[in-house]
């Protein structure tokens, strides 16, 4: 009897430890590629502080990666799981299910480039109405040179999703950080040569690069054509249709902080973007991961209706994010402009750069316990089967962003922006975490009689 239960004992530890193995190897990837995406604005407040090139650079980017993100966004929830059934079904469904996909994104996507291509002075007006002059004619530029990096990231956005759902996670991971590393080296290299344009053109060639390698990583298999016509795409523009209104939401408040802050002095973009990417960088490293595992957790609590344990594991979870993220915000809070100066007082980065970044990083560290529960929060209601509520009162709270913003701009020039979007993130916060507190109660009261 026991040597019959030794090879499977035997094999699942073999298994534990290979996934084991993933799990450190993708959680060292990432932290390559973060420390690569912060130490990129790290070389960009050198080489050009936060003067007009600098302005360009975040309002352009900001661009660019929104529209990827959102290709992120809708892609991810909506075809991984399709996907994943396709792979396992009749023979040539995930072919089909991809070649659509691709067919669809490419058509849409191609469209949008080309229109920012040919009208980049028209979405620059639009979307950036206080850049004027030689900021406006730059930026113009950039967004039209950036187009075909558009394109190629949207496209990886796929790739990705499709490599993730062959459980090939190490193949994605790496292509993301070489880029990031590629961007960094290549920023060094080109700009004293030509200026702010070296971050267009790298970016360009690191996303197709991106894309192609990870394009030639996904399975040969999946592109051969065959008949299968199953109900698959379908499907997944089902799961795309209710997650694009929250998703187009949640980016509308960070296009019109760029509009607003664009109206502002030289600068104003920088100082929210220094010092927004310190925050984003805390989050990453501490509540992203944690939720990373936590999440897959309460979607096994929630299915099996043990509301106590679920519970359990969110106060559990929602106290370590707290012991993270307070004391990050205490020390941020008093030390904000000694943080700014460490990290980007050098080159073309001025002691003035300092005052504005470290004057923006005080507003968000005071919502940074706000913002690193968020996710936690968000994620719970998507883990009992909840997207309305959260989507519901993520939209109310772009709205009061948006006004506050408006209100509070004459008097506080840029920080309005920053106290605007703490406050609405606040206010969303304490609303959804009173909303999940009753939900779980009245759940777990049903659940015992």
């Amino acid at each position: 009897m026991k040597s019959s239960l030794t090879p499977n004992t035997d094999y699942k530890k073999s298994s534990y430890l290979q996934l084991g193995r993933i799990v450190i190897s993708l959680s060292v990837i990432t932290i390559i590629a973060k420390v690569f995406g912060f130490a990129e604005k790290i070389v960009i407040a050198h080489f050009f502080g936060t003067d007009v090139e600098s302005d360009v650079y975040f309002a352009s980017m900001g661009i660019v990666l929104s529209a990827a993100f959102i290709v992120r966004e809708l892609i991810y929830p909506s075809l991984l799981p399709i996907l994943s059934r396709a792979i396992h079904e009749q023979s040539g469904a995930a072919s089909n299910l991809l070649r659509k996909i691709f067919i669809f994104a490419v058509s849409i996507i191609l469209i949008l480039c080309i229109a920012l291509f040919v009208f980049s002075d028209f979405f620059t007006a639009i979307l950036l109405p206080g850049f004027k002059g030689n900021k406006f004619v730059i930026t113009s530029k950039i967004l039209r040179f950036l187009s075909p990096a558009i394109f190629f990231l949207s496209l990886s956005m796929i790739t990705q999703t499709v490599l993730n759902s062959y459980k090939k996670f190490i193949k994605a991971a790496v292509s993301e950080a070489a880029m990031k590393i590629f961007i960094v080296a290549g920023i060094i290299a080109l700009a004293p040569f030509i200026g702010i344009y070296a971050v267009a053109a790298i970016l360009v060639i690191g996303s197709a690069l991106l894309f192609s390698t990870q394009f030639y990583c996904v399975p040969e298999k999946i592109f051969i054509k065959n008949s299968y016509a199953g109900k698959d795409f379908n499907d997944v523009l089902r799961l795309m249709s209710p997650i694009a209104i929250g998703i187009i939401f949640s980016h509308i408040s960070g296009i019109i902080d760029n509009m607003l802050a664009s109206t502002l002095d030289t600068g104003s973009v920088s100082y929210l973007g220094y010092s927004k990417k310190i925050i984003d960088a805390i989050i990453l490293i501490g509540p992203v991961a944690i939720m990373t595992v936590v999440y897959s957790q309460l979607c096994h609590l929630a299915s099996q209706e043990k509301w106590y344990d679920f519970k359990k594991l969110f106060a559990k979870a929602l106290t370590l994010i707290l012991c993270i993220s307070l004391p990050a915000s205490f020390a941020l809070i008093f030390f904000s402009r000694a943080v700014v100066e460490m990290l980007f007082q050098h080159g073309r980065f001025s002691a003035i750069s300092t005052a504005g970044t470290s004057d923006a990083l005080f507003v968000y560290a005071v919502g940074l316990a706000a913002l690193s529960i968020e996710g936690l929060i968000v994620y719970s209601f998507f883990a009992m089967s909840d997207t309305k509520t959260p989507v519901k009162w993520g939209i109310v709270c772009v709205f009061i962003d948006i006004a506050l913003a408006v209100l509070l701009i004459e008097p506080l020039g840029f920080t309005a922006i920053a106290w605007a979007f703490v406050i609405s993130k606040t206010i969303k916060v304490a609303i959804l975490f009173v909303i999940l507190k009753i939900k779980l109660a009245s759940l777990s009261v049903r659940n015992q009689i």
